[in-house]
Order: C-alpha cells, then sequence, then structure tokens
C-alpha cells in the first residue's frame, strides 16, 4: 500500500520507523483484505482522516480506499473545498454513488455537494446538472421548498435551456420545478411560464413572452439567439406530430413551415437540416414540390395522449407480426401439403 503509486505522498521510506498514522493504515488495510465487517474498519478511518491535515493527502486517500468505507469523510472533504480539483474527485465517483449507503438527509446533501464540486469544472457542465436533478428530486412535498431549494431549481432549468438539452420529462417532473409557478418571486414564476410555453407551446408564445421579458432573458444569462433555435427546432418538432395526429398526415409543406416558425421559405431547408443533424427528426425534403416529408419525431414532452398513441402503435406493430407470422404457417404448410 505505502509503496503504491496512488498514494505516493504517504509513501515511507522501509527503514524509517513506522508513525502512528502509517500502522492504523496497515491496520485498515488488513481488517478489509480479511472481509472484517466495516463497522469495525470504520472507526479507524475515521481516524486516519483526523490526523490528515491536507486536502491533497485526503483526496488520494479517497481514490485509494473502498468508498463503502469513507462515505462519511467523502462528504466531509467535499464540503472542504469546490474546485477543479473536487470536481475531479466527484466526477472519479459519479459511479459509486449507489456503493455509498446514506440516510436520506445524507444522500440529499451529498446530491448538493457533487454537484457544487462539479460545477466548478465547465467540463462537467452536464455531471452538475445530473446531481442537480437528483438532489432536487430528494424533495417530494411543496412545503419543503426553501429559498435555496426554489434559488435550485431555477437553475435547473436555466441549465436545461442553456445545455444542448432536447428532452424535458425528468425536470418539469419535479416538485421544486412544478413549484416555481407559485413562486412568491415574479422572475421565478416568469421563468417557469418561459420553461412552460418551450415545452409545451410554441414559436408565437415565446416571442410574445421575450418581447415583454428581454431584460429577464439577460439577467437569466440565456443567449437570445441559441434559445431561438432551440424554440424554432423544438416547434418544428410539435408542428409535425400535431400534423400526424390531426390529418394523419406526415407531409409538411414550406409555407406552412415557414408561417409556423415566423421564418422566410428560404430559411426552411437550413432549420430541417440543423433539426436532422441533431437527430430531432428524419424527413426527406422535395426541392421541387417544396414539401418535407417526416418519419420520425423527436418529443420534448411525453404526456398521456402521445403514451396512449405509442401503446396504440405497439398494438398495431404486434397485430401485424402475428398476422405475418400466421401467413408464413400457412405457406409452409401449403408448401408441405404439395410435396
Amino acid at each position: 500500500f505505502f509503496s503504491s503509486p496512488v498514494c505516493p505522498s504517504l509513501a515511507m521510506a522501509s527503514d524509517e520507523p513506522v508513525d502512528p498514522l502509517h500502522e492504523k493504515l496497515e491496520e485498515i488495510m488488513r481488517l478489509y483484505l480479511a472481509d472484517e465487517a466495516p463497522q469495525e474498519i470504520l472507526p479507524l478511518v475515521d481516524e486516519v482522516f483526523g490526523m490528515l491535515t491536507e486536502t491533497e493527502h485526503m483526496y488520494q486517500l479517497l481514490d485509494f480506499l473502498p468508498r463503502s468505507l469513507t462515505t462519511k469523510n467523502f462528504i466531509r472533504v467535499l464540503e472542504m473545498e469546490k474546485s477543479k480539483r473536487s470536481a475531479q474527485i466527484a466526477k472519479a465517483n459519479m459511479s459509486a454513488l449507489q456503493d455509498m449507503h446514506v440516510d436520506d438527509a445524507s444522500q440529499r446533501k451529498l446530491f448538493l455537494l457533487m454537484h457544487e464540486c462539479l460545477d466548478c469544472d465547465t467540463a462537467c457542465a452536464g455531471d452538475s446538472q445530473q446531481m442537480l436533478l437528483k438532489y432536487l428530486a430528494t424533495f417530494n412535498k411543496v412545503d419543503e421548498n426553501t429559498e435555496e431549494v426554489e434559488a435550485k431549481a431555477c437553475r435547473a432549468i436555466i441549465n436545461t435551456l442553456k445545455m444542448p438539452i432536447w428532452q424535458f420529462d425528468d425536470v418539469s417532473d419535479l416538485v421544486p420545478i412544478r413549484s416555481l409557478a407559485a413562486s412568491k418571486v415574479p422572475a421565478h414564476r416568469e421563468l417557469y411560464r418561459l420553461f412552460d410555453i418551450i415545452c409545451y407551446k410554441g414559436d408565437n408564445e415565446y416571442q410574445s413572452f421575450t418581447t415583454d421579458n428581454e431584460s429577464l432573458i439577460s439577467e437569466w444569462g440565456l443567449m437570445p439567439e441559441e434559445l431561438n433555435e432551440k424554440v424554432r427546432l423544438l416547434s418544428l418538432c410539435r408542428m409535425a406530430q400535431d400534423k400526424k395526429s390531426q390529418d394523419n398526415s406526415s407531409t409538411l409543406t414550406y409555407n406552412e413551415i415557414a408561417s409556423n416558425l415566423n421564418i422566410n421559405e428560404d430559411e426552411v431547408e437550413a432549420v430541417i437540416i440543423r433539426a436532422i443533424g441533431l437527430q430531432l427528426l428524419c424527413a426527406r425534403v422535395d426541392q421541387v414540390k417544396k414539401t418535407v416529408r417526416i418519419g420520425y419525431t423527436h418529443h420534448a414532452m411525453f404526456t398521456h395522449d402521445q403514451w396512449k398513441q405509442l401503446q396504440e402503435n405497439l398494438g398495431a406493430w404486434k397485430k401485424n407480426i402475428a398476422d405475418l407470422l400466421a401467413r408464413f404457417e400457412d405457406l409452409e404448410g401449403q408448401a408441405a401439403g404439395d410435396q
């Protein structure tokens, strides 16, 4: 253990006298390798962390020891420092969260700390958002919302709108997110209204909102150009879905798309190509007829009606496959009879 490159700063030469720190580390490893119960080892682990004075040594020990032995100290170390180094430690331990056996309060605290540490490194933005949503998911009652929770809920919405995120169910279903609709803070209510418009409505409602709330858009740190594109692409997907459900048609004209998205007809192809590139839809463009035949479309939200439609589609496919198999059996029977 002491000569391992995993923990070089704690290594010591073999001819040096063994100090209490290394004695305890040796005892921890001996007990762990002997499969002793964790409750026999945890007091020693706590003692070792109490003897360390440098954060980097704590990080190295966290890297080395199994997370089942260091959960409490892992939380304590994350509380001590929010930096790129702590972001690296947090990211390296995301897959180990399931091995950290903690009570509900500690789990909530752990998710928040992971989010805050990961937030120190822009390269970990996606992981930070994931931990933030896990933190918010621990609140199941409206009356649990505090100012901090409400602020984090706003942050989750802003991140969702800023980042290349196109699926909103996991955000919109959270109690702290829905609670923003009745917030005492006007800006928070308006942020939720914007999110609701983007989830369920279209470009016209969005344009009306932005006209009245330019200062809030800037205050939230949202880039109008990027937000406009997100709304436009989602509106296109929603338009195709509505066309399919209302008219049972998968074909849209350039004129319909331009009118719905408030763009010129000569901009339609660029929007379609962008949507295809982001895998938000599958489509075939007819430049001569100026039509777009839509195949698959992305659903930013799955409503009850959409789940029902999916169930009906799966039922129809199942029946078609059963009919096809039955037909094959009939043909096989006929061929066997002919022989």
